[in-house]
């Protein structure tokens, strides 16, 4: 995997950051020496192709890996003494072409880097550039849209200002007719009362004009008629003993005598005026709040399908078909069936284009592959790089025994692309696992347990492989069968 390159870094310690990538790798004695051997032939291999393609970085990777283990650790490792020759020959020779291909590659990332290095300077100058104008430009646009917030809410207090003013004019203008509508009312019951008052006046004074008339005849009736001995006393006798007539009828005697009726007077405290009522009143305190903008929508686009950053795999959609077909004999006896799985490396993407079925051992739970030396030669001759593996479960669901980790973690040490595909005819399955990188790969190479044994399930130590991606848009797979 390449590592993803910032051209903000100085332009050597770009380099040094690959070769520590390289480099950082541990030989596992566990592991037979053998599988160094043939796994440094392959690294060599991607190395050279990814040098020849001009992909600069993933070569200069290789080349220092290769070196780190052929030059440093493999010398440690507990069967190194014992090594074969030729093995210790071929890999002096890939040595020899390792180093100069390394120092060229390194130059070229150099010249490469100081190119980036020098195009980001620029950008990031104009990016600076215009980062600068951009908030200038945005210190100027706060500013006028303080100021347009300012004239708003100033426009906004004259109108509210305007309004209470208008609601207090029409309050005090309906205030003032209620109080003339309510004095004339009482103008009007005043001079009601007057009226009623003078015709009273009147009334009075015609009754007693009346009753001095009629006292008046009565007086000289009296006088012009005899009075008898008896009468004279008796008329002396009413008058009284001042001589003076009895008092005149009063106003209300008369009146009923007349059937003059007294007017119903106004009460004399007029009903009060109904009070104005209070004009409304305007919160001056409420704010409208501008703080609020819309927010924007980030778009961040990830990968789900490769989260490690693994190159792709691609494999040939008839692989799996083809290969149950070729186990069948041995599912029908309930015999495990495994394969070799090698392809090719192309544009930084391998593509699987093989099936070595090698001899093998077989039960109902477990596979052995013998004669090593049988699968590297077909691996050599068809000039291809090992990918991983694939076996059937005859009876049981697709998943990875502990065995089966056991098996597949020299593959993905080496290759971290490598997978193990898992065919259950049974049920119908068929996975691509592979050990996590961050946990299952370490975990698996530190266990010393042999056979069937547990595991924890948690954290998770393999996982169905991303990377992979099944097509039918490349050749078919071939199969060559060394049994």
């Amino acid at each position: 995997m390449v590592m993803q390159q910032d051209p903000s870094i100085e332009p050597g310690q770009r380099v040094r950051s690959l070769a520590e990538h390289g480099s950082n790798i541990v030989v596992d004695g566990n592991l037979p020496i053998r599988r160094y051997f043939r796994s440094g032939q392959e690294m060599i291999k991607m190395a050279n192709i990814y040098y020849e393609e001009g992909n600069w970085e993933s070569a200069f990777i290789l080349y220092s890996k290769y070196m780190t283990i052929f030059v440093e650790k493999i010398r440690k490792h507990p069967q190194y003494k014992a090594a074969r020759p030729e093995d210790l020959k071929s890999a002096k020779k890939n040595l020899k072409s390792a180093f100069p291909n390394a120092e060229e590659t390194k130059k070229k990332l150099r010249e490469k880097y100081a190119e980036e290095h020098k195009i980001w300077q620029v950008q990031e100058d104009e990016r600076r550039a215009e980062e600068a104008r951009q908030e200038a430009m945005e210190a100027l646009r706060l500013e006028e849209e303080h100021a347009r917030r300012e004239q708003e809410d100033t426009a906004r207090f004259d109108e509210q200002r305007r309004q209470l003013e208008e609601l207090e004019r029409h309050s005090i203008d309906q205030q003032q007719r209620e109080l003339d509508g309510q004095k004339a009312s009482l103008m009007q019951a005043k001079a009601k009362q007057e009226a009623l008052d003078q015709e009273r006046k009147k009334a009075d004074a015609l009754n007693e004009q009346e009753w001095q008339a009629e006292g008046n005849r009565r007086l000289a009736g009296s006088i012009a008629t005899p009075i008898a001995a008896g009468g004279a006393a008796g008329l002396v006798a009413g008058m009284g003993a001042g001589g003076n007539l009895p008092p005149p009828p009063s106003y209300d005697a008369v009146s009923q005598g007349y059937g003059i009726r007294s007017p119903q007077v106004l009460p004399s405290s007029p009903t009060q005026p109904t009070a104005p009522r209070p004009a409304p009143t305007v919160d001056r305190s409420l704010k409208i709040d501008r703080t609020n903008k819309p927010a924007q929508m980030l778009g961040i686009a990830s990968s789900t399908s490769n989260l490690h950053g693994l190159r792709d795999l691609f494999i040939p959609a008839d692989t799996m078909e083809r290969f149950l077909v070729l186990a069948s004999h041995n599912t029908q006896r309930n015999l495990e069936t495994c394969g070799i799985l090698a392809g090719k490396l192309a544009h930084d993407a391998f593509t699987i284009t093989h099936i070595i079925v090698p001899k093998q051992t077989s039960t109902s739970d477990s596979c052995t592959a013998l004669n090593e030396e049988e699968i590297f030669d077909a691996v050599d001759n068809n000039d291809l790089i090992t990918l991983g593996w694939i076996h059937t479960h005859p009876s049981q669901t697709a998943f990875m025994s502990s065995i089966d980790l056991h098996t597949h973690c020299p593959y993905q040490i080496m290759m971290p692309e490598a997978i193990a595909i898992v065919c259950a005819p049974k049920h119908q399955q068929i996975c691509f696992f592979s050990l996590t990188p961050d946990y299952g790969i370490t975990f698996i190479a530190n266990c010393k347990e042999k056979g069937f044994h547990p595991h924890p399930s948690q954290p998770p130590i393999y996982e169905e492989g991303g990377h992979c991606k099944v097509t039918s848009q490349i050749p078919p797979i071939k199969i060559e069968d060394l049994r």
